[in-house]
């Protein structure tokens, strides 16, 4: 599966604002365990003056590391497969008889024969997804997959910038591997999240094409 410039720019931006909070739940965590007296003794007005600097600063973490990989490297953390990892790679051989909604037998007549390989189906689905990318369903359902993704490689990339960063500044080992604990977790919930929602946009996109033969648009 290749990525729309277009609709992909505008749903990236519209899950940017999460990527902004899960950010801000990670810095929090560290500064529990890198400064835990500043942090019990803060008053309102240095949360306030916090607040405020955060609003400015912490956009800019996810907006530099989501743009350090490349699609197909978020998409090899997500499914952990090195080879085709991109959901549309598996499109006709495994999702599409894993969903109710599809009737096998309608999409075959709507969209042509099946491949059988991974990059032949990806590139046949990415081209059916095209004919239906503002379907509502399946701009739903893309936009799910998008920040799952960028949230599981987002986690991962933090996980190890914590702990190198505790690590060299000597904190003890116990206090390390509680903050790797939090954010190992935060990687594998949002790492099965984007599997299931790549599923669903997978199927949705097979889902529409055989309820119905949809021409090329214009």
């Amino acid at each position: 599966m290749a990525e729309d410039k277009g609709s992909g720019k505008s749903l990236k931006q519209a899950n940017f604002v999460w990527l902004c909070t899960l950010v801000t739940f990670d810095v929090v965590v560290l500064a529990v365990v890198i400064f835990p007296d500043i942090v019990r003794d803060a008053t309102v007005s240095n949360i306030a003056l916090a607040r405020s600097i955060s609003s400015i600063l912490l956009p800019v973490v996810p907006l530099l590391l989501t743009n350090t990989i490349s699609q197909l490297m978020k998409a090899r953390l997500v499914y952990w497969k090195w080879s085709d990892p991109l959901p549309g790679s598996r499109a006709f051989t495994t999702f599409v008889k894993k969903d109710e909604r599809i009737d096998e037998a309608k999409l075959l007549k709507n969209v042509g024969a099946f491949p059988a390989d991974p990059k032949e189906q990806n590139s046949k689905w990415y081209g059916l997804y095209l004919k239906v990318k503002h379907e509502v369903s399946v701009v739903d359902s893309h936009k799910a997959f998008l920040l799952y993704r960028d949230m599981a490689s987002l986690s991962l990339i933090l996980l190890v910038l914590a702990a190198s960063v505790l690590w060299y500044l000597d904190f003890p080992r116990n206090d390390i591997q509680k903050v790797c604990g939090v954010f190992l977790l935060q990687y594998l919930l949002t790492m099965m999240s984007a599997r299931l929602a790549g599923h669903r946009m997978v199927c949705t996109v097979l889902a529409v094409h055989s309820t119905r033969k949809i021409a090329n648009p214009k």
